[in-house]
């Protein structure tokens, strides 16, 4: 299966509701930020549902298969540089039933701009970021322990985009001088091709990035 984000204005401009934010700058943008909240979500075409919201130091996950699990963060920074760079850290256990863990490590880094001011769209002079991923890193470690028999699981994959990285187009709900809220709101489309034939499904998704200093 290959998914496929929407992504740009079209894509914020399906999240309606979402308020204008007070004007932002560089400089206020610009910081090594903590991830001080989190939320993802991602509703399928079937109504179900998977949900990620961490707040401070824990977190809880439920995915769309009626699995869950409690989330431990070690880490969650958001570097943003003045000279267009950025990177993303992430450090978190998963805890689920039947004594599963899954330790995950996380670097994204990349470049990032505002996009202009656009009076046909109603977008103000910098409410729109566009955050494009250059490479992304993912370590993952998978315990778990039944009748006794513990095993484990180890996988990490590295990913480097060489034509021009992934794009995400994010909102500034906010911008204070400690305090950066950020939001990404769209559809994905899901494309699933088995020989000749092909199906498609769309997705309501959306991200949430509360930031502070």
């Amino acid at each position: 299966m290959k998914k496929v984000v929407i992504l740009g204005i079209s894509a914020i401009l399906f999240a309606g509701g979402v308020s204008s934010c007070k004007k932002t700058s560089k400089g206020k943008v610009s910081n090594d930020w903590r991830i001080s909240k989190m939320e993802l979500t991602d509703v399928y075409e079937d109504g179900t549902k998977d949900e990620t919201k961490i707040d401070g130091a824990s977190g809880t996950e439920v995915r769309s298969n009626g699995n869950s699990y409690t989330i431990s963060v070690s880490k969650m920074t958001w570097s943003i540089k003045k000279d267009g760079s950025w990177t993303r850290e992430s450090d978190l256990t998963y805890n689920g039933e039947n004594n599963y863990k899954k330790h995950v490590v996380s670097t994204e880094e990349g470049t990032w701009s505002f996009l202009g001011k656009n009076k046909d769209q109603k977008f103000k002079k910098n409410e729109l970021v566009v955050f494009t991923t250059t490479k992304s890193t993912f370590e993952k470690t998978i315990t778990q322990t039944v009748l006794g028999q513990t095993t484990t699981t180890d996988d990490t994959s590295v990913d480097n985009y060489e034509t021009g990285g992934v794009a995400y187009a994010y909102r500034v709900i906010d911008s204070k001088k400690k305090e950066l809220h950020l939001a990404l709101e769209g559809k994905y489309n899901d494309v699933s091709v088995n020989g000749n034939s092909s199906s498609s499904s769309s997705d309501d998704y959306s991200e949430h990035y509360y930031l502070v200093k």
